[in-house]
């Protein structure tokens, strides 16, 4: 008996959506111009994240922009392999929430280059807790952002194990990363979702800790 073609269609589109994996659905790249999303705090400036609650990982990517020069075209002070800048081209970005609080961990330095190109090759990277019915944007902060000239392009994906450090590996690094921001009452360390900063956020991440990464 032969499968009828419209409900053999259906078999093929959700067998595709099935085979679909779903982390890739869930990364997004936002591009950042570096003026018009850019804030001097306490104002906000950025493109909202659209992000269902938990843990997520940024990273400064080549895409429409590579980098931008927070100082307009001068490129000044660098290195023999062209970093250590005090002028030049940088990937830094942040996550903010409604009220200018920064809640993005950078666990990459802003390294400043003597080139776009170059500045990619060592990426800004940041984590951060989305919390529920919490706004959050992502963009530049900067003072003054008028002289700012070019952009940034940042992949943000979902962190799936507590890799704070974002180093790949779980560590007790992880578990001081984790300590310093319950200690500075950062969202990040807000591991059971309940918005307040508890012991049961501790009991949250051993756990996670002890699941391990997939």
């Amino acid at each position: 008996m032969r499968t009828p073609a419209p409900l053999l269609s259906l078999i093929l589109s959700v067998a595709a959506i099935i085979a679909t994996p779903t982390l890739a659905l869930a990364q997004t790249v936002y591009d950042i111009e570096s003026r018009d999303l850019c804030a001097t705090p306490p104002a906000v400036a950025g493109l909202p994240l659209d992000l269902e609650p938990g843990l997520y990982s940024t990273i400064a990517v080549e895409g429409v922009y590579i980098a931008y020069n927070r100082w307009g075209i001068s490129v000044t002070g660098c290195g023999s392999d062209g970093f250590g800048c005090f002028n030049g081209f940088v990937t830094q970005h942040e996550v903010q929430t409604a009220d200018a609080t920064v809640v993005s961990r950078p666990h990459a330095p802003r390294t400043v280059a003597r080139t776009a190109e170059l500045s990619i090759m060592r990426p800004y990277r940041t984590v951060f807790r989305k919390r529920a019915g919490e706004p959050l944007t992502i963009g530049i902060v900067d003072n003054p952002c008028g002289d700012n000239n070019g952009g940034v392009s940042v992949l943000v994906e979902p962190l799936d194990c507590p890799d704070l450090d974002l180093d790949g590996v779980l560590t007790i690094f992880d578990f001081l990363a984790f300590q310093n921001a319950f200690d500075q009452g950062q969202s990040l360390a807000d591991f059971d979702g309940d918005g307040a900063l508890t012991i049961f956020d501790f009991l949250a991440f051993q756990n996670a800790f002890d699941a391990g990464c997939p």
